[in-house]
């Protein structure tokens, strides 16, 4: 086990390298720049002056390795829309992004897999077809449509949700104030992947009620709980578990959209607008961040593969 996580994590650590070789590249060779956000009229004197200064005329292979050097000691340079540090401006959003994910992730996970044991242990009955059929309705459902319609119903007409934000202007602190604000964004978020969740959940019970051991269990007189629970559920984690695991980074793919319709101040909403104005150094860290959210999450779901079927030898052995 210490040798794979060993090469799963040097293998990760290549893995960000080129991920970063290629988000620099694009970045850099993308039209407009930093001279553009000043103004759009100036003239090119003015912007060879503006690249010169950030170090923009320079070969690309000079600009990476500089940037490289700088970034694995922390410093990921400054922002050339606001002039602050990346990586304050990253951490302060940091906490948003997280918290939004994770009620997203646990709104997917809760509802997922008990929509999908609901309907694998009633299959093809009126409450799996109407699972089924709101499972496609979240699949098909554009998130950033979804988003306007339950601002125009639980904010412009019922008034019982705040449309944008975090926090509601003079209340700082309020942990119910920070619930009603999170629950839509939320809902939005992990919509998409709740339907996923669900199929692939049903799928895999599906599997495993029919198989004998789930009889043999029955038949020495174990609770219906406790038969579904430890022995069918835990068997039909493996597939399951891997779509949690796509799940988790998706979320954060995600965040863009729905951070950008309810306000919510992310680092969703701060990439789009590093996006807007060609922030090099500030698309840079997002990426980069987002890239390491997804290989540590790979190995997690490797890892909590062997907690849940000791069989699994990830040695290939």
């Amino acid at each position: 086990m210490k040798a794979y996580l060993a090469r799963r994590i040097i293998f990760g650590v290549i893995v960000l390298l080129l991920v970063s070789v290629a988000t620099f590249t694009v970045v850099r060779l993308a039209p407009g720049g930093p001279g553009v956000l000043v103004s759009p009229d100036l003239p090119a004197s003015e912007v060879a002056r503006i690249r010169r200064e950030l170090g923009l005329d320079e070969p690309l292979s000079v600009q990476y390795w500089a940037w490289f050097t700088k970034s694995i000691r922390g410093d990921f340079g400054r922002s050339f829309m606001s002039g602050r540090p990346v990586l304050e401006m990253v951490t302060e959003r940091l906490p948003a992004t997280l918290l939004l994910a994770g009620a997203a992730f646990t709104f997917a996970l809760v509802v997922g897999v008990g929509s999908g044991i609901a309907s694998a242990l009633r299959p093809n009955t009126i409450l799996d077809h109407a699972l089924t059929a709101m499972a496609f309705i979240g699949i098909s459902t554009p998130p950033f449509w979804l988003g306007i319609i339950l601002i125009l119903v639980f904010s412009v007409n019922l008034r019982v949700l705040p449309s944008s934000g975090m926090q509601t202007l003079g209340i700082r602190g309020s942990p119910f104030d920070l619930l009603l604000h999170l629950m839509m964004p939320a809902a939005v978020l992990g919509l998409l992947s709740t339907a996923a969740i669900s199929r692939y959940t049903r799928a895999a019970m599906l599997g495993v009620l029919r198989q004998d051991y789930l009889r043999t269990a029955r038949s020495k007189g174990l609770h219906e709980r406790v038969t579904l629970m430890r022995h069918a559920l835990r068997n039909a984690l493996i597939p399951v578990v891997t779509v949690l695991g796509v799940t988790l980074t998706g979320l954060f793919g995600g965040a863009p959209v729905t951070e950008s319709v309810f306000g919510w101040p992310g680092m969703g909403q701060l990439a789009v607008q590093a996006a807007r104005f060609n922030d090099y150094t500030l698309i840079m860290a997002i990426t980069l961040f987002i890239s390491v959210v997804v290989v540590v999450t790979n190995l997690l779901i490797d890892v909590l593969y062997v907690v849940i079927d000791p069989r699994i030898d990830l040695t290939g052995g």
